[in-house]
């Protein structure tokens, strides 16, 4: 039994969750690329409309290309999404190395997520593996970073961020809470960086 089978059983045999959770969407290997758009340019917000809003070094690339060119793909029984590994890539005015941006067509307002993810790049030099969540109205606009690595290579760990709008507040946390502000305007969030 795996590791994320094991979970969901526990889950699904322990008395105050059994009436709450159901399964409500799976991506696998047989819909996964259908359920989501491949962005080649980076929606949110309404006000940015750009290739690589961080100014990362990357060109995202189009559900055709993407697939075309085995940057994804199903290996097996496995979803492979991928970077261009293969063609050189010019620091001198280039736009940068081909990579899949994606995002899911189904939206949630609230759930349990689980991700099983068999192999993520190390944070090194031009690496920015992410998976996120994220809110794309203006208000209350906010992102959950669940899987991050920040493309450095002295990254260790990976980088759980929160950043939000100023009216997002966590009313009854148990436990020490270390965060300052997690809104994203004023500057803060909440993150291994700013507000661990």
């Amino acid at each position: 039994m795996s590791v994320i089978s094991s979970l969901l059983f526990i889950l699904a045999t322990s008395a105050g969750v059994r009436a709450q959770l159901k399964l409500s969407r799976t991506y696998d290997k047989d819909n996964f690329f259908d359920q989501f758009f491949f962005r080649d340019r980076a929606y949110y917000l309404k006000l940015i409309n750009a290739n690589e809003p961080t100014n990362g070094f990357v060109e995202y690339v189009s559900k055709a290309e993407a697939t075309s060119s085995g940057l994804a793909e199903v290996r097996g029984d496995q979803v492979y999404i991928g970077v261009d590994s293969k063609d050189r890539v010019s620091t001198n005015g280039g736009i940068g190395r081909k990579a899949v941006r994606l995002e899911s067509k189904q939206t949630f307002d609230t759930g349990l997520l689980v991700a099983d993810i068999q192999h993520m790049p190390d944070s090194a030099c031009g690496t920015w593996p992410a998976f996120w969540t994220f809110n794309f109205e203006e208000d209350p606009y906010s992102e959950i970073d669940i899987l991050e690595g920040n493309g450095t290579p002295t990254q260790n760990a990976n980088t759980v961020s929160l950043h939000t709008c100023g009216s997002c507040s966590f009313p009854s946390l148990e436990g020490p809470d270390l965060r300052q502000d997690c809104d994203l305007h004023a500057g803060a969030n909440c993150d291994g960086g700013n507000n661990p």
